[in-house]
């Protein structure tokens, strides 16, 4: 079930990788620095 959210393919879902996820889901309704 990660393996759709391990966007560089390592075995792991990192930050950076949820971070995308949340790009994907909220687009530029949230500023980049919300999401961290």
């Amino acid at each position: 079930i990660f393996k759709v959210y391990d966007s560089d393919c390592n075995g792991k879902v990192t930050f950076n990788d949820i971070l995308e996820v949340l790009k994907d889901l909220t687009g530029t309704f949230i500023l980049e620095r919300q999401r961290e």
